[in-house]
């Protein structure tokens, strides 16, 4: 048996120069992927069609939101 791997998201540029990883990952219940950078940002993708949906780089949101998928 094969698995198949598919890439559905690349970290941006400047992530990849200060290594930042994504420290969560949560589908919510609209099929959106959020994926947490610490103290880069947070990216949303859609789950199905793998399109970058939300981008938001406000750190207090980004530690809100990061607190609410930890707990």
């Amino acid at each position: 048996m094969q698995t198949q791997v598919t890439s559905i998201h690349e970290p941006p540029l400047q992530q990849l120069k200060s290594k930042v990883y994504p420290s969560d990952v949560l589908i919510d219940a609209n099929n959106i992927m959020w994926i947490i950078y610490p103290g880069y940002g947070l990216v949303g993708i859609d789950a199905l069609t793998h399109e970058k949906s939300f981008f938001i780089t406000n750190k207090i949101y980004c530690q809100i939101m990061q607190s609410l998928i930890c707990n």
